[in-house]
């Protein structure tokens, strides 16, 4: 059933300094839509109530003044839209999340297939031409919930409620409840989740299973590859994030042997201790895949610890030195023939709309030296850093694995801490990075996850 608001009523007590509680239970509503020229609110009624809008073009700089505002609702979802001089306010009847909406949000965000391609998504208007002072001459809620605006050129626009709550400024970046599950886990107690690479290509629903276990634990096995001449580790890459990251240790799947190719400790029969990958690039890869295709000799386990079960440990038990990993910057660097990378960021990266840890950057063994952080706050920082990587090198929270050749470790980067044992004889590993953005685009489309 169409209702009409009373404006007048709530013009009056406005007023007087009513509460919006006190209005919504003094508003009433009939059966008609009604509209209240200007001679017939008080003098005392702010300029926001009272009706500006103009025959001018939608995207006009400039605006004229109506003598008349409409506001209505037939949802049984939601109350009518409460309209103040620049936006208007949208309160459930449940009580839920109220959201303001300034009129120049919304008239950016049109989805009509006039401001926004139905194909390419993309907006259709220039921001320039976007009228930061844009004013509505009539605001309708539907049956479905939807909110309707009249724009004082007749242009029309509508906006789904469910849409509202998920991107209206504010209420949209505040996503603390609607978060995936995350487990933090410790080596002792941890089962990694498993897959068959053939219910992979074959199994509907095996592949979303995988990214959202991958987005919870932060790794888990594949296994039934094969190895050396199978394009399996590449068809790994492409479902997981669209092929390989190249980066200056190739172009695709590399080969990690004891051979020092490359000057990095990964390429000796050394002990590697826990680290994050690429912390000497501006944005660390986002994923890993590990596929152990020969050993021979004693050693060589790999090892894998939860670095957000570190941080949160950390957190818990000295905040202010997690407050210090948080807030100064470290450099990671690498320095080869020909190469020179520089990567600089918090040790702790938190993110700020969830307050959840978002990326370790951790390599005690890619340091450079530290030269920007003051003399008063240097101690500090070693007291922090120290403090997270006992955490880190824990033996109990430490999971160690004798990875077989049909089997293929993937991980998140940006969570999970890596490393190996010394080794005698021979090993061979097959490793390939996985960029960040391929990543969290198949979390949200093919997990169907809200990150």
């Amino acid at each position: 059933m169409l209702r009409r608001l009373q404006i007048f009523s709530f013009l009056a007590r406005q007023s007087h300094g009513s509460s919006v509680q006190e209005f919504r239970q003094a508003a009433s509503f009939t059966n008609s839509r009604t509209i209240f020229p200007m001679s017939e609110l008080p003098s005392t009624a702010p300029l926001s109530i009272k009706a500006r809008y103009a025959d001018q073009p939608l995207l006009s700089a400039h605006r004229e003044f109506s003598n008349k505002v409409t506001v209505s609702a037939d949802s049984e979802t939601i109350v009518p839209p409460i309209v103040r001089d620049d936006h208007i306010i949208v309160n459930r009847r449940d009580g839920g999340t109220s959201m303001k909406l300034p009129f120049y949000w919304l008239r950016d965000n049109c989805r009509c297939p006039k401001c926004f391609h139905p194909v390419t998504n993309q907006l259709l208007h220039n921001i320039i031409d976007l009228d930061l002072n844009i004013s509505a001459t009539e605001v309708t809620c539907s049956k479905d919930s939807d909110i309707l605006i009249t724009w004082n050129d007749g242009h029309r626009s509508t906006y789904p409620l469910q849409w509202l709550s998920e991107h209206a400024p504010g209420v949209g970046n505040s996503m603390k409840s609607c978060q995936p599950r995350r487990t933090c886990w410790s080596g002792g107690s941890f089962q990694m989740p498993q897959y068959s690479f053939s219910a992979l290509k074959n199994k509907p629903g095996t592949l979303k299973s995988l990214f959202q276990e991958l987005n919870e634990y932060g790794a888990l096995l594949i296994e039934g590859v094969e190895s050396e001449a199978s394009d399996d580790l590449e068809e790994i890459t492409n479902m997981i994030a669209g092929g390989c990251q190249s980066t200056f240790f190739g172009l695709g799947i590399m080969v990690v042997q004891s051979d020092l190719k490359m000057a990095d400790t990964a390429y000796t029969n050394l002990a590697l201790p826990l680290h994050t990958d690429s912390t000497y690039f501006d944005q660390p890869c986002r994923g890993m895949v590990l596929q152990v295709t020969e050993r021979e000799g004693e050693g060589g386990r790999t090892v894998l610890t939860d670095g957000f079960n570190a941080a949160e440990q950390l957190a818990n038990q000295e905040p202010e030195l997690f407050e210090i990993l948080c807030r100064e910057d470290l450099v990671g660097e690498y320095i080869g023939p020909g190469v020179h990378h520089t990567g600089t960021g918090p040790v702790i990266k938190v993110d700020p709309s969830t307050n959840q840890v978002e990326r370790l950057r951790f390599n005690a063994l890619d340091r450079a030296p530290i030269s920007h952080i003051s003399q008063e706050s240097l101690r500090d920082f070693y007291r922090a850093y120290q403090g997270l990587a006992r955490l880190i090198y824990d033996e109990e929270n430490a999971l160690k694995i004798a990875l077989r050749p049909d089997q293929v470790v993937v991980y998140d980067n940006w969570r999970v801490l890596h490393g190996r044992e010394a080794f005698t004889g021979h090993r061979s590993l097959r490793v390939a990075y996985l960029r960040h953005d391929d990543w969290m685009s198949n979390m949200r489309v093919i997990g169907e996850l809200n990150v």
